[in-house]
Formats: C-alpha cells, sequence, structure tokens
C-alpha cells in the first residue's frame, strides 16, 4: 500500500464504494434501531403477562426475554448496564469493518478518505442521537438523557476518525513530497473543522463536569463550525458529501428552530415563583396558560426543586433568597422521554436521592389520585438524602404520601446531625491547670461555640429516618418476594450515580424466569445537578490521596476521623481527597467558617491578603476564599499529596480559582516570594501539633510542638505583619502565649466548640476587634 509514484490529486469524483460503505452504515444503525424498538415493544407486551401466560406461544419468548432482561441491565466497568456496553461493541465493530472491507489497498490515501467519508456519517449519526425531539423516543423507550451516551460515544469516534484521516493525508502527501498541498483552498476548511472537534473533546473531557453553561455554548458553536467546514472541505456535489451534511445541518437547524418556537410558544401568559429552601435548594412554582400533560410535583400549580450546585442554579438560589416569593417569565417545553404506564404495576419500588425526590414524589403523588380505593397495589418509597434539614424540600408531599394507605415511606440520612449541647460556663473542657489560673489583664480568653449544621423538623418528628445509607437490594428484593408470580413489579429511581447503580444491581438480581415480572426504569441527575447531592467526584486520586466510601477501606488509626468525615467536609461524599495524616491535622469546617468570619468581620478594609500558612488538606483555606472577604488568600502545603488534595477540595467547594497556591516550606516561601504584601496581610496559622497525644496532657507546652514550637512559627511570622492567628491545641499554655507580647498589648484567645466540647482555640495576635464581633 503506497502512495509513491503516482500523482497525488484532490478527488472531486466519489468513488463507489465509499457510496455502497454509506448503504451499509446506514443500514446497520437502522438495523440497532429496528431491534431495539422490537425489545422495547416486546418487554411492553410481555410486563402484561405474569410468569406463566395462558398459551405456550407467548411463554417461550418472555422466558427468554426475561433471561436476557437479567443480564442486559446489569452495571459493568464503564459502561451504565451490560446493554449498553453491547450496543457500542456492536457499533465499534461495524465501524472497524468498515473501514477496512471493501477498499483498493493499493493507496494509502483511499484509507484515508475512507476513514474520512466514515467520519462524516458517524457526524450524522450524532447530530441525530442530539436531537430533543427525536422519534428514538417513541420507538425505543431511550429518553433524551439516555441516548445522551450514545451521542458521546458517537462523538469520541467520530473524532477519532477525523484524527486518523488528519494523519494518513498528511503522511501520504509526505511520501509524495507534496505537503504543500495542505494550504490548497480546499484543505484550510477541513484544518478549522479539526480544530473545532478537538475543542469539542477537550471541554468535553475537562470543562462538561465542572462549568456545563460555558460547555454548552463551546459545543453548539464549534459544533456549527463542523458541519460548515467539513461542507466547505466537500463542497462539490459531485463527492456526495455535502449532501450528508446539508442535510444532517437542515435536520439540526429544524430541531431547535421548533425548540425555539415552542419555548416562545409556553412562554405566553407562563410566570414562575421561586421559594428559597434549605441547604441550597429553590422550588419553582410555574402557572402556566394552559394545561400539561407531565409535572414534576404537582399539575396546579406546576412545580419543580432544584438542588443549587453551581452555575445557574447557584444564581436561581441566591435570586430566590434575596428575593422570595419573586416572579419571573418562565416558558415549559416538554417532556423529552418516555414512562412506564406506572398503574398497570401491582408493586413499585421507588427510589431517589436528594432533589431526585422531584420524580419519585410526583409518580407516587399521581399514582395517588387516580388509585381505585379499592386498589391492591403497594409503593415502596425510597428517599436518600444527607442531613435531615431537606425534608423540609417536598414538607407537603412526604404529608400526602405518609397519610395514604397505598405509601411505605422510607428516609434514610446518611450525614444525621446532632443537636449541639448548651455550653455550661465552667464546661471541664475549657479548664486548664495551675499554669492558666493566673494570667496577665491583657490577655482575654473566651469561649464561642459552633453548631453543627443540623436542623430539625417538628413536623416530621415522628417520621423514622434511618441512619446511614440504605440496602437498595435487599428493600427490592423484599418488594419482589412478597410479590406474586402473576404480579407486575416496576423498580424506578432518580438520583446520582451510585445510588443508580445500587438500584440497577438489585432489580437485575432478582429477575428470574419463573417469579414476577419486573421493570427497570432509572433518571440521572440533568445538566442542573452538575454536582450530584450524593455522588461521588469521578476523578482519578493520584497515588497517596483518597477517598474512603466504606470503613473497611479506612486504617484503624483513622477510622475515628472517617466518622467524623462530615463534620471535616460537609461535601465528603462529593469525592474529598484525604491524605492518611491529613485526618489527624484538618480543621472542621463548622469551626473553619466561624474562624473566617471572625477574621474577616474584626480586621480594617485595607487588610485584603490572607495567608495560610499550613494549608493542609484545605479545609481553612476553603472556608477563607468562600468568604468572599479577601482580594486573595495564599495557601502554602509542604507535601506534594496533601497540596494535591487541598487543590482538589477546593475545585469540589467551587474556590478553587480563589487561591494561589505555593508548594514548600512557608518559612521559605513567606520571605522570599510574598515580603511584598506584609502590609496589607495576616498570616493564619495551623501548624502540627505533634500528633493526637496532645489530648493527653493537662496543659499543653507549646515551646516543645513538633515539629515547630511556638516561638519558631511566631518570630518569623511577625517580620513579615504583626496580624497573625495562631490554630492551637485546646489545652495550650496559655501564659506562654501571653509572654510573647509586652503587657500593652492584647491578645484574644477563643476556644471554638462543637456539641459542647472544645475543638481547638485560636489565638488573634494584632489589630483584629475581636471584642466587637
Amino acid at each position: 500500500m503506497t502512495d509513491s509514484g503516482q500523482p497525488f490529486d484532490i478527488d472531486l469524483e466519489v468513488d463507489p464504494k465509499n457510496v455502497h460503505t454509506t448503504y451499509y452504515f446506514t443500514g446497520a444503525m437502522a438495523g440497532l434501531v429496528v431491534f431495539f424498538t422490537l425489545w422495547y415493544w416486546s418487554r411492553r407486551f410481555s410486563g402484561k403477562y405474569g410468569s406463566k401466560p395462558q398459551s405456550m406461544a407467548a411463554r417461550i419468548p418472555i422466558t427468554g426475554l426475561r433471561f436476557i432482561q437479567r443480564f442486559t441491565i446489569r452495571k459493568v466497568p464503564g459502561f451504565p448496564s451490560a446493554g449498553h456496553g453491547a450496543l457500542v461493541f456492536v457499533y465499534v465493530v461495524v465501524n472497524i469493518v468498515l473501514l477496512f472491507t471493501n477498499i483498493d489497498w493499493d493507496l494509502l490515501s483511499n484509507f484515508g478518505r475512507r476513514l474520512g467519508w466514515i467520519a462524516v456519517l458517524n457526524i450524522a449519526l450524532l447530530v441525530f442521537l442530539a436531537f430533543r425531539l427525536t422519534p428514538l423516543v417513541f420507538l425505543t423507550g431511550y429518553s433524551h438523557d439516555r441516548l445522551n451516551f450514545f451521542h458521546q460515544v458517537a462523538g469520541y469516534t467520530t473524532v477519532l476518525l477525523s484524527f486518523l484521516h488528519t494523519i494518513i493525508f498528511i503522511v501520504a502527501r509526505a511520501k509524495q513530497h507534496q505537503l504543500f498541498d495542505l494550504t490548497a483552498d480546499v484543505q484550510r476548511p477541513a484544518i478549522f473543522a479539526m480544530s473545532a472537534m478537538l475543542i469539542i473533546l477537550g471541554t468535553s473531557l475537562f470543562l462538561r463536569k465542572r462549568q456545563y453553561e460555558v460547555f454548552y455554548i463551546v459545543h453548539v458553536v464549534m459544533s456549527v463550525l463542523v458541519l460548515v467546514t467539513v461542507g466547505e472541505h466537500r463542497r462539490e456535489l459531485s463527492t456526495r458529501t455535502i449532501i450528508i451534511v446539508v442535510l444532517t445541518a437542515g435536520l439540526w437547524g429544524m430541531d431547535r428552530i421548533i425548540r425555539v418556537m415552542r419555548l416562545a410558544i409556553y412562554s405566553f401568559g407562563t410566570n414562575a415563583t421561586l421559594t428559597p429552601l434549605p441547604e441550597g435548594a429553590v422550588r419553582i412554582k410555574i402557572r402556566p396558560l394552559e394545561t400539561h400533560p407531565f409535572t414534576i410535583i404537582s399539575i396546579d400549580p406546576l412545580e419543580f426543586v432544584l438542588s443549587a450546585q453551581d452555575g445557574f442554579t447557584r444564581k436561581l438560589h441566591a435570586y430566590a433568597v434575596k428575593a422570595p416569593g419573586a416572579n419571573l417569565k418562565a416558558s415549559v417545553n416538554g417532556p423529552f422521554g418516555t414512562l412506564p404506564d406506572f398503574l398497570r404495576y401491582d408493586k413499585l419500588v421507588l427510589v431517589a436521592g436528594g432533589s431526585g425526590a422531584s420524580f419519585t414524589f410526583a409518580v407516587a403523588l399521581d399514582l395517588v389520585k387516580r388509585f381505585d380505593p379499592n386498589s391492591k397495589t403497594m409503593i415502596e418509597l425510597v428517599w436518600v438524602v444527607r442531613e435531615k434539614s431537606k425534608l423540609s424540600w417536598f414538607e407537603r408531599e412526604l404529608g400526602v404520601l405518609r397519610s395514604s394507605p397505598f405509601v411505605n415511606v422510607v428516609v434514610h440520612a446518611t450525614r444525621p446531625g446532632n443537636e449541639p449541647k448548651p455550653l455550661p460556663i465552667d464546661d471541664p473542657e475549657f479548664k486548664t491547670s495551675s499554669p492558666n489560673d493566673s494570667l496577665p489583664t491583657t490577655f482575654e480568653a473566651r469561649s464561642e461555640k459552633v453548631e453543627l449544621p443540623s436542623v430539625a423538623i417538628p413536623l416530621f418528628a415522628s417520621l423514622g429516618v434511618h441512619s446511614g445509607r440504605p440496602n437498595i437490594p435487599a428493600i427490592i428484593k423484599e418488594v419482589v418476594l412478597n410479590a406474586g408470580q402473576h404480579e407486575r413489579v416496576v423498580v424506578a429511581g432518580c438520583g446520582p450515580v451510585s445510588l443508580m447503580d445500587a438500584t440497577r444491581q438489585g432489580a437485575a438480581a432478582c429477575i428470574s424466569t419463573s417469579g414476577p415480572s419486573i421493570d427497570l426504569h432509572l433518571e440521572q441527575f440533568a445538566m442542573t445537578m452538575a454536582r450530584p447531592t450524593d455522588g461521588i467526584n469521578e476523578e482519578q486520586a493520584p497515588e497517596g490521596c483518597h477517598h474512603y466510601n466504606t470503613l473497611g477501606e479506612v486504617p484503624w488509626d483513622i477510622q475515628k476521623y472517617w466518622y467524623q468525615r462530615y463534620s471535616i467536609f460537609t461535601r465528603y461524599d462529593e469525592g474529598i481527597w484525604m491524605t492518611d495524616d491529613a485526618w489527624f491535622g484538618v480543621t472542621p469546617e463548622p469551626v473553619a467558617k466561624k474562624i473566617a468570619q471572625h477574621i474577616a468581620d474584626s480586621l480594617p478594609p485595607e487588610k485584603g491578603i490572607i495567608i495560610d500558612a499550613f494549608a493542609g488538606a484545605g479545609g481553612n483555606a476553603i472556608a477563607f476564599a468562600a468568604s468572599g472577604r479577601w482580594k486573595r488568600v495564599y495557601a502554602i502545603e509542604k507535601e506534594s499529596k496533601v497540596l494535591a488534595c487541598a487543590k482538589h477540595n477546593a475545585a469540589v467547594y467551587g474556590v478553587g480559582d480563589k487561591i494561589s497556591w505555593f508548594e514548600g516550606d512557608c518559612f521559605d516561601i513567606i520571605p522570599k516570594q510574598l515580603a511584598d504584601v506584609g502590609e496589607f496581610a495576616l498570616i493564619f496559622a495551623s501548624p502540627p501539633w505533634g500528633g493526637p497525644d496532645y489530648r493527653w496532657e493537662g496543659v499543653f507546652d507549646l515551646s516543645t510542638m513538633q515539629p515547630y514550637g511556638l516561638r519558631d512559627i511566631y518570630e518569623p511570622f511577625s517580620k513579615l505583619t504583626g496580624d497573625i492567628a495562631l490554630y492551637l491545641p485546646r489545652t495550650s499554655n496559655l501564659r506562654q502565649l501571653a509572654e510573647l507580647l509586652p503587657d500593652e498589648e492584647k491578645i484574644v484567645a477563643i476556644h471554638y466548640c462543637m456539641q459542647g466540647a472544645s475543638k481547638a482555640l485560636c489565638a488573634y495576635i494584632g489589630s483584629f476587634s475581636i471584642g466587637e464581633v
């Protein structure tokens, strides 16, 4: 296979073999659609029967369908289910077969043309899969969000084929010493098209989960650019490529026009009322001019509950807090998917995580209203939240469902809060022995109670809220075992990936050829749920950094701290990273927030820079950045692995861009790199305390603190600024602190307490007006 000795030309005539490839590719994709259409409608048909249909003709295929279903709906690594994996395998095989068959291998450029041809066919496929109003929803039962997985697969395939197409042609031209042909007019659009594809690839991999709105805009603009430039690259009708591109662009444009028209029409006379809810949620109540066929929470009025994460939802929640009850213009367009006919089932298991309950509650409420009073249908509704305070999101709906004889409501709180105990004045936690009994009068010591973020809901005091994560497979199994052989069971859910995976596995394990009919319908958070409430950040942690999910993974010596993980980082389940040593030194989040508030409120405005000298896993730096008080937050950490954790954790909290990170020894970095900011800065220091043994000392000797004694820390820092905050053990020798300054200068020490027990003290030295806080 060579291009040597052959003149290189830019063909304007299409190769008939490539035309045939178009027919084969289209036929193969149409065959897959037909297969899944038959599968979907066969499943709907078989669901009308129990395990023993009356006719043998129906019994055999139904048994076969259940046998296949048991394995295809199971979760497999890298794919939502084994069925998804099988479809991707077939798709890849089709592409490979068409690449290497029915081709003239005499010229390398022929293979390059075949790569480009199949890339164009895949462009048409991935655009078709992106349609909101795709007929695949009705034919296969796959909603738009479920088809998005295959859209991504087709997109990655298109970029790979286009990249190989480019490389093969460059190699072929290099063999002919005709690289100058790459500057021809017909090739320039190809360069733009390839560049746009690489931008789409990069934003899909690195921006989609962090800044969805930005990703979406870039994605649409670059997609239009790809269609235009590919069409310009092969603009002659004789190439036939332009026909495929124009048809694809026309369908894409029609889909967009219809969506815009629907939005405009449905916005007429439609208003939305915003109501802020606890834990960063907002209820949207819509009063439309017309009746909508489907609703999230209630039909009249139409209501949604969104969990504020990043971008649009966070701004929406902030607006709702600022102006509760605000009335905005709105447009309702949809739905864009299909739902099972829940009325035809005898048993329902509805599983939700966080704001995913908006789906399951809507289903349950709709069914309760439509049930016959003598109905024997039962609904098992499982809702998983992090805090009990989130029960108020669906306060009214919970009340209705709990009063229904058809519904059993089970609520699990993965991070159940505890009400803080009152802090007595003579609490022994704050008493130290004789070295602290007689302090200079210029020294002020007091305690500050820090409450855990936990809210009790009196209305649901009688609602048994279970602690920890539920055993979803066991719940599903119990419902199936209590169902008769001729009954029909549906398992439906909406929530984060981990919860839906458990639901999928539980349903798959219960499917049998002799038991009740079981169907599965799962939804996951849409684009507004950029960071799932109970999900895990899937970015790969570097070696030495961990996100422990279960107690069995945790080394024995830090299990105590892992039990307190939600006090340390309230968003732990979103993928917080820690090294094993970092657990000992991180400041609990409520304490870090209170310290950040005290510092922010007690310093003059010209102090606009804060330096976290011992950043650790980022607890304090995140709180400082989140306060919005500082023009810049500088965070210094000596260990590279711990610094990686801190940077990642700051990204989880959405403040990574507000912190400047330094790797190295703070005693070297501060005088060499931050010497010029001393006039405008203060230093916060939470140094290592030498391990947990400090707890056993009645009064902790700060001069022997390892690896840095009190004066080893204070004296170098005081050369940069007089404003220093020291985070120290609760039993620290206060006299040693007082001796740092002359008698006329004042130190304020505050104990920070959780649940009535002191966690640590913070000594404020300098121009802090703490007494006014």
